[in-house]
């Protein structure tokens, strides 16, 4: 009888251990769960401080380069100076430069900035940018040729337009706008002929000013090709 009293004795201390082990946990678990949040805020928080600035050096430093742009273009300034006033800009801020001369400058001012930029180290890390294992690197690559593009990089671009990213196919295609190189447009072709529906009259949208460019590269396609798939959409493509 003592032994089960002290059995049930036994019992009833250990109940206040496991209650107050409960209470801690109650306490502790909504703690951990309310720091976890203040700190994501906090990280969120200074992600958008920190995107805040980064855009506005962007800006700082794109009004800069376009500055050493333009006082070149007038014979203020030696290649040397601008060429080492633009290596010192970030990137993005030189991609923005690129888009912005297109639009602002002349026929011919665009031509001499697009010469100028080309002698970057920024454009030669674009042209590498190509060959990169990340899709947005090659993505950047893309832009920049769009902007920047010479029939000297016709065998980059046509790497990148068979990239197997569809992103990146889609921007480096269009340098057909710019660089009419009949390498570029047979790939622009082709890719566009195995694409599905959608992308396909993208591609060929871009190629439609090429007009009767078009035929030769169109009747090798019908000759050599064995997919019914292809066949079908350049004889559509043709009529």
């Amino acid at each position: 009888m003592t032994g089960a009293q002290e059995a049930g004795g036994g019992a009833t201390s250990s109940l206040p251990a496991g209650t107050g082990m409960s209470t801690k946990l109650l306490v502790i678990v909504p703690l951990l769960q309310a720091s976890a949040v203040l700190l994501l805020l906090t990280l969120m928080t200074v992600l958008r401080i920190a995107r805040m600035k980064l855009s506005e050096r962007i800006e700082e430093q794109q009004q800069y380069a376009f500055g050493l742009v333009r006082d070149w273009l007038a014979g203020k300034i030696p290649d040397e100076v601008a060429l080492a006033g633009l290596d010192a800009c970030i990137e993005d801020a030189l991609a923005q430069v690129a888009r912005r001369i297109s639009l602002e400058c002349t026929r011919v001012e665009w031509e001499a900035a697009v010469g100028l930029l080309r002698r970057t180290t920024w454009f030669a890390k674009m042209k590498k940018n190509a060959c990169s294992r990340f899709w947005w690197r090659r993505l950047d690559a893309a832009r920049c040729l769009y902007e920047l593009g010479r029939l000297s990089d016709a065998q980059v671009a046509a790497r990148l337009i068979r990239d197997r990213n569809a992103t990146v196919r889609i921007v480096a295609a269009r340098i057909v706008r710019r660089v009419a190189a009949p390498e570029l447009v047979r790939v622009v072709l082709d890719q566009a002929l195995r694409s599905e529906p959608v992308l396909q009259s993208y591609l060929l949208g871009l190629l439609k000013p090429y007009g009767v460019e078009l035929v030769e590269p169109l009747v090798d396609i019908v000759r050599s090709e064995e997919s019914r798939k292809v066949l079908e959409s350049a004889i559509k493509f043709m009529a």
